[in-house]
């Protein structure tokens, strides 16, 4: 569960807190202001990572480029009709590749990065 709370942590920070208006402006326009948000949901969820980031970083990245995913086919749905059943969807998305890199990172859940008891799981 700690696992899956730092890529939350990590998320609401780079879509949350370190998404100024300027940036959702950006995002409206083109791929540059997604990939540019995508990057700093990635450097936030790396730092919510830090001290496992060694064996971590291919999750990272693999949920940054997720992120990035949603982000190309929520947003433009988001300027229709839908709008509120595509923003729920693209964050509905979001929490379920979490969840995937959660459970590829820490197999049954059991495994504590601070004994690195590295029978258990991938994690470690």
């Amino acid at each position: 569960m700690a696992l899956f709370l730092r890529l939350l942590l990590g998320h609401i920070l780079g879509d949350f807190a370190f998404q100024p208006g300027r940036l959702v402006r950006a995002k409206r326009t083109g791929f540059q202001g997604q990939a540019l948000h995508a990057a700093i949901v990635t450097a936030c969820t790396a730092a919510a990572l830090v001290g496992d980031l060694d064996a971590a970083w291919p999750a990272v990245l693999a949920a940054g480029l997720a992120h990035l995913a949603i982000e190309r086919v929520s947003v433009p749905a988001r300027n229709t009709a839908a709008h509120a059943a595509a923003w729920q969807g693209g964050e509905v998305l979001d929490l379920v590749q979490r969840h995937a890199v959660t459970a590829g990172l820490a197999g049954d859940g059991s495994c504590s990065s601070s004994t690195r008891d590295c029978t258990c799981c991938r994690w470690c």
